[in-house]
């Protein structure tokens, strides 16, 4: 179906909308399309359904509006607008009959979905017979309606009955069709689960066993039957094993003869039942209700059939016995068994409750809300857990509103949290502390709400608003004061949560306190906190100095007492500590020391290189004592990081500063265990490719020979260092290569620079220039050995036996759990092959071979600081913490695929070597045939026309200034024009021809394809939110069992692509003609843009995570700031007026504002604007830069929207906008290959 439509689309370029008007017979692409949907809905696929049917299919704007809806989850509105569009009858054109079915196939999927069963009963019956009631035996006239209707009817009118329904139409329509053979084959293939529960409802518990274990038996069968690869169907399928197996525990609970009147064992079922629940985030709410409901039917059966139910009955035996004491214990037992009945139903729907708030199914949520308040007022402690769960679910619901809809929405629980009696919260510990956090979450959402938008109190009714004003304590006249008043008592209500989790942590042992809930209140305080502190350092305060002096001591306490419970919110924040400590050294330095010092030290593990970075500081002593016990438990884990910091370490001449160096020195010797770590990183370093190391020596020295004041020692150093490593022939531990290399070149050093550089103190540099450039390219082109070898002596004959210390694989210690180094693997050798791969700096892939007998490769990276790659990946695996915890990227499962990156120097680094992958460049180009590959690299191929077009814009030899004649000289429409010209001297289907090659079954090129496109969206957006650039086809990664997509290499971050590189980036990131085509024909509507958006929707709920950790990697100046803040200063621009530059951190500051914009909504087309004022304000080319990045209000939707504020959904559509702008992809730099 999709190669017929791919080929018609390309027949007839007219678009569909226009030749659908006037014609009410379909084309034959649209009747292909809806097969083409039914297909993708059979298997689940909801996300490629959206976008047939908002992209493809010409349809009515009330179509796009559902389909919205339903993304969001928010079934209810859906539903409400399939049912308009059904019910409307004047339309001003027709529209479709394909149009109308799919209305009517997903209102019944939403009624599924929100649990109406009234509503489904209705729809999926009124199709079939308008009369009422209707009659069922029409079904068996059409077997469309077979398919469609019945499953519907069945399970709406299964339901109603379960419920407690009296209509008995279900029953006798499945007894009717009992008695053809036909029918009846059909009803027990599909519906053996329905019929077990109805004949449980006649009492029939033989013929419900019967049916039950026919329908294990069909589920065997289908499951089997459905291709391992078809991920989504095959877990659709098992959620119903849950159902099936309860049923069955129901039917033998019943039947073994006793068991009901037995305590005990109902207790057991009950139990059985209340430690298995559906998962809260992953399956969805059909599911749940099919369990609850069933378990709520079963525990009703249970009651009716309990002996002797009413008091007359008990009165007589009572007479009849005499024996008074016996009866009323049967009686007490009796009460007991119906209250332990009715507390598992109102905790089963209460759990319930909380997995549709999670799932923002808040229709649900408060239909069943609506179902448990008349018996949550029977019990006290009932009311409580009701008025908590309505109170979350106002606190979720405020999420997505206006700030006024907030204040109304969240008002309501205060007099809810009012009105919980006072005694109950005095014996249940955890309730109180409930009672006080939400109650302290309503006046925080208040005050947000306030100080967004300071007129809010003016759009809502009087009375409402006077309300807000009381709670606060303030008068009206000033809403800042207000707003001051609400944050102070959600200081109060969460500083008392914390009191009472402090107390109770102290009175019970550790095994009777509820660590989760206690971890809850601690991070809710230290949050709140948190988020007024960073609000005073920007200098926005709203609460009162008094409370604001006492925050940085809250947060640095409770983040630490949660961190002892072992909180993984509290790990991802504990870098957040370091700086307040640095800022407020006085109120939190020796608290944070002492407190500390009780964590388990494995805790910190993931945030080493913080660590190192602060033990040169004043305020070293608050993490002395963790490194110090990392480094005497866990050395392999602190090493390296140690190493790397401790190059750039400078102590300040205080007494603080020389302990603080003896603390340093004291690591140092107790690390250095016999050198044996230096001897690996030296050993490595040879694996450097020498003349890449002359070529940086040659950019250090032009930095210093540049200065204006020249500085003896460090030139000299500069020289010894390069001596030492490419001109001395007794440095220890060179290979044949090196050798060779220091042979041919170690007396030319000499000669031009004299002996230890004497020459280079008073050398020109336009004389240094000369002579190194031409050394430089002397030594260019030199084929390096593929054998450890010739490369590394030490490597090649490495025995561990011979080793004082073991040497543990690096890499073995990610932070997420407590270690255990004597499991881990040692160095047992080395592979004597190395690979060389082919980008300019030459890095080389090695083996490690393991003591536990596996091979580790690794690629070695010699001449970078790995230290930027490295932030990046622990901010993915913040990422990765983001998306779990949203339960629509859960369900797609939706993780970024991250690696080690592990620093040695600032010049070396080891990478995780990811097996099976290959780079996408490779992928793209093994699936051309010889001739096209031919071309491509030809003077025809579309690299030569690139440059040929260039130079007609520019100057033959201008180089890359042309790029900029391109920016200022070309029209939009004849960079288009010839950039599509280019694009169809390439095939346009590489990667699906890749993707074909690669798959055995069709099911395995939808499986492939589905992942490989929804592991690139994902990438993209996180990508676009750090600001990676420099996207080339080598910086993915392809993995060749499973289609998934890394990035790799992220020199370029935070901007800098916009900002720096001299041909400016104004891509988001890269979505080029291969990754749509491979979509056809859907392109990039479907699949892409739904990950895309929940994925962005995720990040936007949590901006602070990804913030706050931001945050602290760009303001640690090791990595490549300093240079990249001189160069920013050096080209200058208007920018410099609104920005203090004297402060110290004011470069990060920029670039973490970048990320808060995007996560807030902006307009990508603005950030890239306001990225290249910072870099190319005075190039010439300015102004044709942005005009271009914006776009043109004809072509583009980016020019059509606002600044900001844009919803998730409209901020992907200009990202993809902006991405696949050919107007863009003409000029772009031509090593990036836009046509691919």
């Amino acid at each position: 179906l999709e190669q017929a439509l791919v080929h018609l689309s390309s027949e007839e370029e007219e678009p569909p909308a226009k030749r659908m008007r006037g014609k009410t017979d379909l084309s034959p692409d649209v009747i292909r399309w809806i097969e083409l949907a039914k297909l993708y809905r059979s298997v689940g696929d909801y996300d490629v359904l959206r976008g047939i049917f908002s992209g493809k299919i010409s349809t009515k704007e009330i179509t796009r509006k559902a389909i919205l809806a339903e993304a969001n989850s928010d079934y209810a509105e859906a539903a409400k607008q399939y049912d308009e569009a059904l019910s409307k009858q004047d339309w001003p054109d027709e529209p479709t009959e394909a149009e109308k079915d799919f209305w009517e196939l997903a209102s019944l999927e939403c009624y599924n979905r929100l649990t109406e069963w009234k509503s489904l009963e209705y729809c999926s019956s009124v199709n079939i017979d308008a009369k009422q009631p209707p009659d069922l035996n029409k079904i068996w006239s059409n077997p469309f309606y077979q398919e469609t209707y019945l499953p519907y009817i069945i399970r709406s009118k299964l339901k109603l009955l379960l419920h407690g329904g009296d209509d008995q139409s279900l029953l006798t329509f499945i007894d009717e069709a009992m008695k053809t053979e036909q029918k009846r084959a059909l009803i027990e293939m599909y519906y053996s689960q329905e019929l077990s529960l109805l004949y449980i409802l006649q009492d029939d518990f033989d013929r419900a066993r019967y049916y039950v274990s026919h329908a294990m038996q069909v589920f065997v069968q289908t499951y089997s039957s459905i291709d391992s690869l078809l991920h989504q169907s095959r877990l659709t399928k098992l959620q119903s094993i849950q159902t099936l197996t309860e049923i069955q525990g129901f039917v033998d609970f019943v039947s073994r003869s006793g068991t009901i009147t037995s305590q005990a064992s109902l207790k057991r079922l009950i139990n059985i039942w209340m430690s298995r629940y559906p998962d809260s985030k992953m399956d969805p709410m059909n599911i749940w209700d099919d369990i609850i409901t069933n378990r709520c039917f079963f525990l009703k059966k249970i009651q009716e059939r309990l002996p002797n139910t009413s008091l007359e009955d008990s009165m007589e035996v009572d007479g009849g016995r005499g024996d008074a004491n016996y009866n009323i214990e049967v009686d007490d037992e009796k009460e007991d068994i119906n209250s332990i009945i009715r507390n598992c139903e109102f905790t089963m729907k209460m759990k319930m409750i909380e997995s549709a708030r999670k799932q923002n199914s808040f229709s649900v949520a408060v239909k069943l809300l609506k179902d448990l308040h008349r018996d949550s007022k029977t019990r006290e402690d009932w009311l409580v857990k009701w008025n908590h769960s309505y109170c979350r679910f106002s606190h979720s619901r405020s999420r997505s509103q206006s700030s006024p809809e907030q204040i109304l929405t969240v008002l309501k629980t205060v007099s809810l949290l009012d009105e919980s009696k006072s005694d109950t919260l005095s014996k249940d510990l955890v309730a109180f502390r409930n009672q006080n956090l939400l109650l302290g979450t309503t006046f925080h959402i208040m005050a947000n709400a306030l100080s967004r938008d300071p007129r809010c109190l003016e759009q809502i009714e009087e009375e409402k608003a006077r309300k807000v004003l009381v709670l606060s304590g303030e008068r009206p006249d000033d809403i800042g004061k207000v707003v001051a008043g609400l944050n102070a008592r959600a200081f109060q209500c969460f500083s008392s949560a914390v009191r009472k989790a402090e107390e109770e942590i102290q009175s019970f042992s550790f095994d009777h306190i509820n660590t989760n809930s206690i971890i809850d209140a601690y991070m809710t305080l230290a949050n709140f906190c948190d988020t007024h502190l960073r609000k005073k350092e920007e200098g926005s305060a709203d609460i009162n100095a008094i409370d604001l002096q006492m925050f940085p001591a809250i947060v640095v306490e409770k983040v630490i007492k949660a961190l002892k419970l072992e909180s993984k919110e509290a790990r991802i924040k504990f870098p957040r500590l370091l700086q307040i400590v640095e800022k407020y050294p006085t109120e939190t330095l020796g608290l944070m020391a002492q407190e500390i010092s009780s964590v388990p030290c494995w805790q910190f593990i993931s945030w080493i290189s913080q660590l190192m970075a602060m033990l040169d500081k004043e305020e070293a002593l608050a993490v002395q004592y963790v490194v110090e016990e990392i480094a005497s438990c866990y050395p392999q884990a602190i090493v390296y990081p140690f190493m790397i910091s401790s190059e750039s370490f400078s102590f300040q001449d205080t007494i603080i500063g020389h302990k603080n160096k003896e603390f340093v020195e004291r690591i140092k010797n107790q690390l250095d265990r016999g050198g044996v770590g230096q001897e690996f990183i030296h050993a490595l370093e040879q694996l450097s490719n020498p003349a890449m190391l002359f070529k940086d020596w040659i950019d250090d020295m032009k930095n210093e020979l540049g200065k204006i004041k020249r500085n003896k020692n460090n030139i000299q150093k500069l020289y010894d260092g390069m001596y030492e490593n490419l001109g001395n022939l007794h440095a220890p531990g060179l290979g044949l290569f090196r050798k060779q290399f220091i042979q041919k070149f170690g007396k030319e050093f000499e000669s031009h620079f004299g002996k230890r550089g004497s020459k280079l103190l008073d050398m020109k540099a336009s004389e240094f220039n000369s002579i190194a450039d031409s050394l430089f390219l002397k030594m260019k082109g030199q084929q390096e050995p593929g054998n450890l070898k010739e490369c590394s002596p030490w490597m090649s004959e490495f025995k561990p036996e011979f080793l004082r210390h073991e040497l543990e694989i690096p890499g073995q210690y990610d932070g997420k759990g407590k270690p255990l180094p004597e499991y881990h693997a040692k160095i047992a050798g080395f592979d004597e092959r190395i690979k060389v791969m082919q980008s300019i700096r030459k890095p080389k892939r090695i083996i490690i071979r393991g003591s536990d007998e596996r091979e580790y490769p690794f690629l070695v990276k010699g001449g970078e600081d790995l230290r930027q790659d490295q932030r990046i990946e622990q901010l993915f695996d913040v990422m990765n913490s983001v998306l779990s915890q949203d339960a629509a990227c859960s369900q797609r499962g939706l993780q970024l695929k991250t690696y080690q990156v592990i620093p040695m120097t600032t010049r070396l680094g080891l990478i995780e070597w990811i097996e099976n992958t290959c780079t996408l460049r490779e992928f793209l180009l093994k699936n051309m045939s010889e001739q096209e590959k031919s071309d491509y690299n030809s003077s025809r191929g579309p690299r030569a026309d690139y440059s040929e077009w260039l130079s007609k814009m520019g100057d033959r030899n201008a180089g890359l200034a042309n790029y900029a004649s391109a920016y200022k000289k070309a029209s939009r429409n004849e960079t288009v024009t010839s950039f599509q010209q280019r694009e169809n001297l390439v095939p346009g289907d590489l990667l699906r021809r890749a993707f074909v090659k690669m798959s055995t079954t069709p099911e395995a090129f939808l499986s492939l394809r589905s992942h490989f496109a929804s592991s690139h969206a994902l990438m993209c957006i996180s990508h676009w939110i750090l600001g990676i650039g420099d996207r080339h086809l080598s910086n993915f990664m392809v993995n060749m069992e499973t289609g998934g997509v890394v990035g790799i290499d992220f020199g370029h971050a935070f901007g800098s692509a916009t900002q720096f590189l001299p041909v400016p980036e104004l891509i988001p990131f890269r979505l080029t003609r291969q990754f749509v085509n491979l979509m056809l024909p859907l392109k990039e509507t479907s699949l892409i843009n739904s990950v895309m958006v929940h994925s962005l929707k995720a990040y936007r709920l949590y901006p602070d995570l990804l913030i706050n950790t931001m945050d602290i990697f760009v303001k640690e100046p090791s990595l490549d700031w300093k240079n990249f803040e001189l160069k920013q200063l050096k080209k200058g621009g208007t920018w410099t007026k609104e920005i203090n530059v004297d402060e110290v951190n004011w470069y990060p500051l920029q670039k973490v504002n970048f990320a808060r914009r995007k996560l807030a909504g902006a307009n990508p087309a603005a950030i890239t604007s306001d990225e290249l004022r910072l870099g190319h304000e005075k190039s010439p080319a300015y102004r044709f830069y942005v005009s271009v990045a914006r776009g043109s209000k004809e072509h583009n939707i980016r020019a059509r929207e606002a600044e900001d504020g844009l919803s998730e959904e409209v901020q992907v559509k200009c990202l993809i906008d902006q991405a696949t702008d050919p107007n863009i992809l003409g000029r772009v730099y031509e090593g990036w290959d836009p046509w691919m």
